[in-house]
């Protein structure tokens, strides 16, 4: 499961949604909820709540005061924009393993390269996936139909290796 905790509903949240919707995940919000086949769950949280799961995701938008004493299930891995300082500090009071995501060349996933049809994008780090499986460094390409928030983007690829989809037709938003 994937837990998104943001303040208020944002075009990031948006993006993230539709990327994974279109890899066939369930999504759930606090006004909408849809089907898919897939065992990818998203749930959007815009308060503090009682998280507990045995493993998953969790993916920190950019606007997170409502959730600066949140606490969060040890087994589970952090998402996160370089730039959030506010979420990052969430994460490592939870003492939760964090993939970054962002421009900066010290981001666990970053951007390679970007053109008109698509996107390189770069994990520069081994990272674990839910399954305890180590995935290397590799550059994955995006193929774009539609603009896309740049973080939304890196999150909805970073949630897809940690769950192991990682050569995928899906690869095409």
């Amino acid at each position: 499961m994937i837990i998104v905790l943001s303040d208020k509903k944002t075009d990031f949240e948006d993006s993230f949604a539709k990327i994974l919707h279109g890899c066939k995940a369930t999504i759930i919000s606090d006004s909408e909820v849809t089907e898919g086949i897939s065992p990818l769950c998203v749930v959007s949280r815009h308060k503090t709540s009682k998280i507990t799961m045995n493993k998953g995701t969790v993916v920190l938008g950019e606007r997170l005061w409502n959730f600066k004493n949140q606490q969060l299930p040890s087994n589970i891995i952090g998402i996160c924009s370089e730039n959030n300082l506010t979420g990052l500090k969430l994460l490592k009071s939870n003492n939760l393993p964090i993939i970054t995501c962002g421009m900066g060349r010290k981001n666990t996933l970053t951007v390679s390269s970007n053109e008109r049809d698509s996107v390189l994008l770069c994990l520069q780090r081994s990272i674990t996936d839910i399954n305890g499986n180590m995935v290397e460094p590799c550059e994955i390409k995006v193929l774009k139909k539609s603009p896309y928030n740049c973080y939304s983007l890196l999150a909805a690829t970073a949630v897809m290796l940690i769950y192991g989809i990682k050569d995928s037709p899906n690869f095409i938003w």
